[in-house]
């Protein structure tokens, strides 16, 4: 679920992107943790294993960083990451573990299903009695079978080295361990009698396509078993960045086109818009309207943005292009961190009997984020509280001249009454949905 704000409004519950394949790094939730850097925000998950009950390793944390984008959230699931305390940012480390679910101990229990894989034939499972804590993947029938285990990474191009541990009974017509990428197969045969656990690996696994497959298969005869466990499959290099997902394109308008939000956090909450006017929303993540809007800016088209783009650290947030059939001109906008005005590119179309002009204009237009009381950017029952006091003692507890406007929004131009509160109060509860309130 994702709000705001601790009291609310929640959105509705949903799997987190990223946690089926290994279930969260084999863990449970524990905390979550913010690091707010110079150049970004980044939200790290704490994840805890149960190892007295559940034989999940030794038990420490598992921390791993998260991807927010709106309200869509990714969890990174990396052995190993490097973080950049000052800045915030952070990147894939040189030594992480590409393969997921590698000790097979996700699932906890017996299963034909393994985590982050999938099946085909007969004879797969997992089994106890594994190389490392309680579990390995395990390939058996009483007759004569054919199994297959695979899973599917996408990951950087590069040179890796896969590595496992292997029991085999031997005997097999075929059993072996495979990366398979787009330039062929790198094979580990491993049918022949192995009692004690064995480490076997293959190197120089060239990835030019972002995209690997790992797999465990058996031509076997009657009774013929094969033990795996703790696969690696790590890159021989530098640190390698993190694959990160392309942001969903926005649609082009009718004269604003190719607009690019380089503020990633907040790109999904961009539109290109049309009909500029009073009452249509100012931001894609808040819910606020244009009470008025200057003539020469009405009707046009024009992109709505984020009001979280105030966070963003860098140059620019947004890039875009304004074109008719002669001429294109490409803008930029960005936001300051102490204003809550949005920042709107528009194209106005104005036509003659034989000719279309088209002008573009970035203007600032200030909006009130109306029951922000306090000015701290959000509207909760604090700034209900503030008007409250206000009102009880206005040389104590002064509201800005902002303030005072933001806070009046029960019958606008009355001035601040105990009703502004009420109002607020509704807000948060759910009893209406925008503000201010007549």
């Amino acid at each position: 679920m994702v709000a705001d704000d601790i009291y609310g409004p929640y959105t509705k519950w949903a799997v987190m992107d990223g946690t089926d394949e290994d279930f969260s790094h084999v863990t449970q939730t524990g905390f979550f943790y913010t690091v707010k850097g110079s150049k970004q925000e980044t939200v790290l998950f704490c994840g805890d294993r149960w190892s007295d009950f559940a034989g999940n390793g030794i038990g420490y944390n598992q921390w791993v960083p998260l991807t927010v984008n709106g309200n869509n959230v990714k969890f990174n699931s990396y052995s190993e990451w490097n973080l950049n305390a000052q800045t915030g940012e952070w990147s894939v480390g040189a030594g992480n573990n590409w393969c997921l679910n590698p000790s097979f101990e996700a699932d906890r229990v017996s299963q034909t299903t393994l985590a982050g894989c999938k099946t085909s034939g007969t004879g797969n499972s997992n089994k106890k009695g594994g190389h490392t804590g309680n579990w390995c993947a395990y390939q058996y029938n009483a007759n004569a079978y054919k199994a297959t285990l695979t899973q599917d990474t996408k990951l950087p191009n590069g040179n890796y080295t896969m590595k496992a541990w292997v029991k085999s009974t031997g005997g097999q017509k075929t059993a072996m361990l495979y990366a398979r990428t787009a330039n062929g197969d790198k094979i580990l045969n491993v049918n022949k009698k192995m009692n004690d656990w064995t480490q076997v690996t293959t190197n120089d696994i060239q990835v030019t396509n972002g995209t690997v497959q790992l797999g465990i298969y058996s031509n076997a005869n009657a009774g013929n078993w094969l033990m795996v466990d703790d696969i690696t499959l790590i890159g021989n290099g530098e640190n390698i960045q993190p694959v990160v997902p392309e942001q969903p394109k926005i649609a082009d308008g009718k004269y604003i086109k190719s607009l690019t939000v380089n503020d990633g956090d907040n790109a999904v909450d961009w539109s290109i818009q049309s009909g500029l006017g009073s009452g249509k929303e100012v931001f894609g993540d808040r819910q606020c309207k244009f009470t008025a809007v200057p003539e020469q800016l009405r009707d046009a088209e024009w992109i709505r943005t984020a009001c979280d783009l105030k966070k963003y650290a860098g140059e620019d947030a947004v890039t875009t292009t304004v074109t008719n059939t002669t001429e294109t001109t490409t803008s930029t906008a960005a936001m300051s961190e102490t204003t809550t005005s949005a920042t709107t590119i528009t194209a106005v179309e104005t036509k003659t009997a034989s000719t279309t002009e088209i002008t573009t204009t970035t203007a600032a237009v200030n909006v009130p984020l109306y029951g922000d009381a306090n000015c701290d950017g959000k509207v909760t029952v604090s700034d209900a509280v503030a008007i409250l006091q206000y009102i009880g003692n206005k040389d104590k507890f002064k509201l800005s001249p902002e303030g005072l406007n933001n806070a009046d929004v029960f019958n606008r131009e009355d001035g601040i009454t105990a009703n502004d509160a009420l109002s607020i109060q509704k807000l948060d509860a759910g009893i209406i949905d925008t503000l201010p309130e007549s």
